[in-house]
């Protein structure tokens, strides 16, 4: 028997479309949380210059 979509506000092709945008998100959002816990709380010195701006080499 075949799914019926009768009382959905959206098409079965619709809902696949959302589900798939909606994982890709979940997908990248969840690997930006990984980068975040994974990344150091202290940066080198060498790489200061990279990540903040205005500040002289000399600091």
């Amino acid at each position: 028997m075949e799914k019926s979509n009768i009382g959905n506000i959206f098409s079965n092709c619709f809902e696949n479309l959302l589900l798939n945008l909606l994982e890709k998100y979940f997908d990248k959002f969840a690997e930006l949380a990984e980068a975040r816990v994974n990344k150091p709380v202290f940066i080198k010195q060498k790489n200061a210059l990279k990540y903040y701006d205005g500040i002289d080499a000399a600091t």
